[in-house]
C-alpha cells in the first residue's frame, strides 16, 4: 500500500540523527573532565578544551540541520501519500460493483477516509522510523557506555542489556493483548459514526416522528459501547506504560545514587557521571516510548486491513461493453434479498424504442428490476440478456447503454456546471443549454445566475423540483440508448411533467420508467410487478 522506500529513507535519517546526538553526551565526559583538570593546574593550555567545544558545537549544528531535513522530508512524504491514498480510495470506491459495496456504510467510508489513511501513513512515516531510531538510540548508548574507560560501566551495560531483552519480550506479549482491543474500538466507533451521519441525513424524519429522544437514547447506547471499548484498551495501555515508566525511573535514580557513591570513592569522574546519566536516559526513553509505538503500529496494521477490504472488493467490469442493442430478453428471472423473493420467474422482451412503464406497490421490486438491468445486482436464477446481431450479452457488458435517473434528487456540493461535467463529461455550452431547455429549467437557472455557476450545497440553492429537472438535463446530456427513470416526476407539477415527457419522447430513446402517478406516455407498454 505504501512503498517501503519511505520508512527506509526516514529510518536511515533517524539513525544518522541519533548517532550524532548521542556522540554529544559521550564527548561531554572529556569536555568536563578537561575543564576540571585545567582548573587545578597553573600552566593552562586550552587546545584540548577548545577542540572538544568546537567538536560538540559542530555536532549540535549538524544535528539541527539533519532534524530540519528530516522534518521537511516527512512533511513532503506525508502530504503526497495522503493525496495518493485518498485518490486511490475514491477511485477504488467509484469502480466497485454495487453488490460488493453494500457491505459498507457511510460512516465506514468516512472512517476509512479520515482515520484509517492517517493511521497507515503514521505507521510507515512515524512509527517504523521511530522504532528504528529508538532501538538504535538504545544500542548506540550501550556501545558508548562500553567505550567509556572505567570498567564498572561494563557491568552496568550488561544489566541494561538484560533489561532491554526483557522489555522486548514484554512488548511482544503486550502487542498480542492490545491489538484486538484496537480493532474493537475502531468497529464501535464506526457503528456510532454511521448512526450519527444517518441521523444528520434523516433529520427531518426524526423531527417529524418526534423521535429526538429515542434516537438520542440509541446513539448514547452506541457511544457508550465505544466508550467502554476505549476504556478497556486505555486501561491496558496506560497500565503497561506506567509500569515501564516506574521501572525505568527506579533504574535511573539507582544509577545516579551509585554514580555519586563511585565519585566519592574516586572511581568515577564528574564528567563520567554526567555522560552516564545522559546515556542511561537515552537507554530508558525507548522503553517508555515502546508501548505507544506498538499501539500505533497495530492501529496502522488494522487500518491497512480495513482499507484492503475495500480495495479487494469486486470491480465493475467495463471491458468490451456494447453501445447498442436490438432487444432485451428476460427469461425466468428470479431475485431474492436474503430469503425474501422480490422478483419471481419474470419473462419479458423489451425492444429498442419501446416505452415501458413498471407498475406495482411500493417495495415490490420495481427499482430492483432497474438495478438488475444495469448489472448492479445479479439474479439468483434465470437470465437477463441484451441481444445485438444475434449475439447475447450479459448485463455487465451493457451498462454503457443506460442513462439513469434515480428517485433520490441528489447533486454534489458543487456548481451546476461542475455537476454536469462530473456526471457526463460534457463542457460544450450549446449542448448544456439545449439539455436544460429540454428539461424546462434553463430560464429559471439563467434568472438566478446567467453564468449557470449556481452553487449546490447539501441540495440547497434550488428547490426539489428544480434539482429534479437539472438531473433530467444531465440524463439527456449523457445521451445513452436507454433511459431509466425512477419516479422522475415526483417533484414536478403537471405542466412541467407534460412538457418534459414530450421533450424526452422527441429524443427517440428506449424509455423504462417507474411512477406512482396515473399519467401515461403514448404507445407505452406496461409491466406490473406483484407478490
Amino acid at each position: 500500500m505504501i512503498s517501503k522506500k519511505y520508512p527506509i529513507i526516514l529510518s536511515a535519517i533517524g539513525l544518522i540523527f541519533t548517532a550524532i546526538v548521542l556522540a554529544i553526551p559521550f564527548l561531554t565526559k572529556y569536555l568536563i573532565d578537561e575543564a576540571i583538570a585545567l582548573s587545578t593546574i597553573d600552566n593552562k593550555t586550552y587546545d584540548k578544551l577548545i577542540f572538544y567545544i568546537v567538536l560538540i558545537s559542530s555536532l549540535t549544528l549538524l544535528a539541527v540541520i539533519v532534524r530540519i531535513f528530516d522534518n521537511f522530508l516527512y512533511s513532503h512524504y506525508q502530504i503526497n501519500l495522503e493525496f495518493k491514498l485518498k485518490n486511490e480510495l475514491y477511485k477504488s470506491m467509484s469502480n466497485k460493483s454495487l453488490n460488493s459495496l453494500y457491505q459498507f456504510k457511510a460512516g465506514d467510508i468516512e472512517i476509512l477516509y479520515e482515520q484509517d489513511i492517517k493511521n497507515v501513513i503514521k505507521r510507515s512515516l512515524v512509527v517504523i522510523p521511530q522504532f528504528v531510531k529508538q532501538i538504535s538510540r538504545c544500542l548506540i548508548s550501550l556501545i558508548l557506555l562500553f567505550l567509556l574507560d572505567e570498567s564498572k560501566y561494563k557491568l552496568m551495560m550488561i544489566i541494561l542489556l538484560g533489561i532491554g531483552l526483557l522489555a522486548l519480550v514484554g512488548a511482544r506479549f503486550y502487542s498480542k493483548i492490545i491489538k484486538p482491543h484496537h480493532k474493537k474500538v475502531l468497529e464501535a466507533d464506526s457503528i456510532a459514526s454511521n448512526f450519527f451521519i444517518e441521523s444528520f441525513n434523516h433529520h427531518k424524519q426524526i423531527i417529524s416522528y418526534n423521535a429526538s429522544d429515542r434516537s438520542n437514547d440509541y446513539y448514547e447506547a452506541l457511544n457508550a459501547n465505544s466508550k467502554k471499548e476505549k476504556r478497556t484498551r486505555n486501561l491496558i495501555f496506560y497500565t503497561a506504560n506506567s509500569s515501564i515508566y516506574a521501572f525505568i525511573t527506579i533504574i535511573y535514580s539507582t544509577c545516579i545514587i551509585v554514580g555519586a557513591y563511585f565519585i566519592a570513592k574516586n572511581v568515577y569522574t564528574y564528567g563520567a557521571l554526567i555522560a552516564i546519566i545522559q546515556l542511561i536516559n537515552n537507554i530508558e526513553a525507548p522503553f517508555i516510548n515502546l508501548s505507544g509505538l506498538i499501539n500505533n503500529y497495530n492501529l496502522g496494521n488494522i487500518s491497512e486491513d480495513r482499507l484492503k477490504k475495500l480495495f479487494e472488493l469486486e470491480n465493475i467490469d467495463n471491458s468490451n461493453e456494447i453501445d447498442d442493442f436490438e432487444y432485451i430478453d428476460i427469461k425466468d428471472l428470479t431475485f431474492k434479498y436474503d430469503d425474501k423473493v422480490i422478483i419471481n420467474n419474470m419473462n419479458l422482451k423489451i425492444n429498442k424504442g419501446d416505452i415501458l412503464k413498471i407498475e406495482g406497490e411500493s417495495g415490490i421490486g420495481k427499482t430492483t428490476l432497474l438495478m438488475l438491468l444495469m448489472g448492479y445486482l445479479k439474479p439468483n436464477a434465470g437470465s437477463l440478456k441484451f441481444i445485438l446481431n444475434d449475439k447475447e450479452y450479459d448485463t455487465y457488458k451493457s451498462r454503457s447503454l443506460f442513462s439513469y435517473l434515480q428517485q433520490e434528487n441528489i447533486l454534489f456540493s458543487a456548481t451546476i456546471l461542475e455537476n454536469i461535467y462530473i456526471l457526463t463529461g460534457v463542457k460544450d455550452m450549446d449542448k448544456i443549454v439545449n439539455a436544460l431547455k429540454l428539461a424546462n429549467i434553463y430560464d429559471e437557472l439563467v434568472n438566478i445566475d446567467p453564468s449557470l455557476n449556481i452553487k449546490i450545497s447539501n441540495n440547497s440553492g434550488l428547490s426539489y423540483g428544480q434539482i429534479q429537472r437539472v438531473l433530467i438535463a444531465i440524463l439527456i446530456l449523457y445521451d445513452r440508448p436507454i433511459m431509466l427513470l425512477d419516479e422522475f416526476s415526483s417533484s414536478l407539477d403537471k405542466e412541467n411533467e407534460r412538457i418534459i415527457i414530450d421533450n424526452l419522447l422527441s429524443l427517440n430513446k428506449t424509455i423504462i420508467y417507474i411512477t406512482h402517478r396515473n399519467s401515461e406516455i403514448e404507445s407505452e407498454k406496461k409491466i406490473k410487478i406483484s407478490k
